[in-house]
């Protein structure tokens, strides 16, 4: 879900400028079409972290997989 929450943040960041286009060309952009890409970056960034947080935490658990068991001392 978070996956797909990021892609439609991307598409919305990409997206914005086509359909809501600048008045003239070379003027700058409609200040809509501004404020969805700012969302859409938001809504990408925060969706990425998420997906990094996890595969930290499944890398850690990973890598606890591969230790050695620890031997109670004689």
């Amino acid at each position: 879900m978070t996956f797909l929450l990021a892609i439609g943040g991307l598409a919305l960041y990409l997206g914005a400028p086509r359909l809501f286009p600048a008045p003239k060309p070379g003027e700058a952009p409609n200040a809509l079409a501004s404020g969805l890409q700012a969302l859409g970056l938001l809504v990408t960034f925060i969706c990425v972290s998420g997906i990094t947080e996890k595969l930290i935490k499944v890398r850690e658990h990973v890598i606890k997989l591969g230790e050695k068991p620890k031997l109670p001392a004689p």
